[in-house]
């Protein structure tokens, strides 16, 4: 994924997922990232990794925890 994407995705303003506040709505946070993902017209993989970076907090540390976790012949995420 180029920096472009990135720049131009967070130009968005997209929302972030800490995971611990109160007032957080999961899904919100996905169909908020999903609006924008989808004007951009980026494929699968980048939609996954753009989601990614917005989780902050907890939330980052529950994928990671996640991600290391997975079964090794789970495959690649993209």
């Amino acid at each position: 994924m180029t920096t472009t994407r990135v720049r131009d995705f967070m130009r968005m303003n997209p929302p972030k997922f800490h995971g611990l506040k109160v007032d957080e709505d999961p899904q919100e946070f996905i169909e908020g990232i999903h609006k924008i993902v989808n004007i951009m017209g980026v494929t699968l993989v980048e939609k996954a990794y753009l989601a990614i970076y917005q989780l902050k907090g907890v939330a980052q540390v529950w994928y990671d925890q996640w991600k290391r976790e997975r079964a090794l012949d789970a495959g690649p995420l993209d």
